[in-house]
């Protein structure tokens, strides 16, 4: 059998999952790293070909993995001086 289906990785599966299953299937990763706080570091953020679509073992894959959140972004603080606690705690869980 020459054709895999494709397996569903965006946002589920780590790049570790994805590199094993295109070992077995014999398939190319063409990996790319980007930052994002959506979507945990080293998971799949886009997979070029869409889950359940046949495609040729020798095939080439592009992934888009996460790094993260960025460490080099600034986050806006408030100034914590002039708030209550209660407007504390409302700005810390809307700000997670």
């Amino acid at each position: 059998m020459n054709t895999i289906t494709m397996a569903q990785f965006e946002k589920k599966k780590t790049i570790e999952d994805m590199r094993v299953w295109a070992l077995q299937n014999k398939i190319t990763l063409n990996e790319t790293f980007e930052y994002t706080k959506e979507v945990d570091e080293n998971y799949m953020l886009e997979q070029s070909v869409p889950a359940d679509k046949k495609i040729q073992k020798g095939s080439t894959v592009d992934v888009k993995i996460s790094k993260g959140a960025d460490p080099e972004e600034k986050i806006p603080l408030p100034d914590f001086a002039s708030m209550n606690g209660t407007q504390i705690e409302e700005w810390k869980e809307k700000s997670q």
